[in-house]
């Protein structure tokens, strides 16, 4: 999925600044969702996309430099009743080398209760559709 970086999330090295790449992986998996007909709001109509960060992790492997387009490559790593596990990669959009790496689980909520509650059918599919326990490689 590509994803813009924009002049204010560098630093003043001309980098992109470390706090900013998990909102890559943002940015490409809101587009991925949107993608597949599901829109963002809080009232319940559509209720998957009601998701919380639990745990992140990221390895920085080389520093993005300037602004411009990257590649968010992810995939899901075990999709739970409520949890989704992904993976994630940051390359360069014609490159197989990463910027960075990572994972991240999230848990499906209620909008209401804020209580965990199990992902719909629809998108426990689309959920697995792209479950891989490895990342392709380029």
């Amino acid at each position: 999925m590509p994803v813009d970086i924009y002049f204010d999330e560098l630093d003043v090295f001309g980098m992109m600044h470390y706090t900013r790449y998990l909102g890559l992986v943002d940015r490409a998996w809101i587009r991925h969702w949107t993608d597949r007909g599901y829109y963002w709001d809080t009232t319940g109509r559509s209720p998957d996309t009601f998701a919380l960060p639990r745990q992140a992790s990221i390895t920085y492997e080389r520093p993005i430099e300037g602004h411009g387009t990257v590649a968010v490559r992810f995939w899901s790593e075990s999709v739970g009743r409520s949890s989704l596990v992904m993976g994630f990669r940051i390359t360069p959009v014609h490159e197989g080398w990463a910027y960075a790496s990572g994972r991240r689980t999230s848990i499906k909520i209620d909008p209401a209760t804020r209580r965990p509650v199990p992902w719909t059918d629809a998108a426990r599919a689309d959920l697995e559709s792209i479950l891989q326990r490895q990342p392709v490689q380029p």
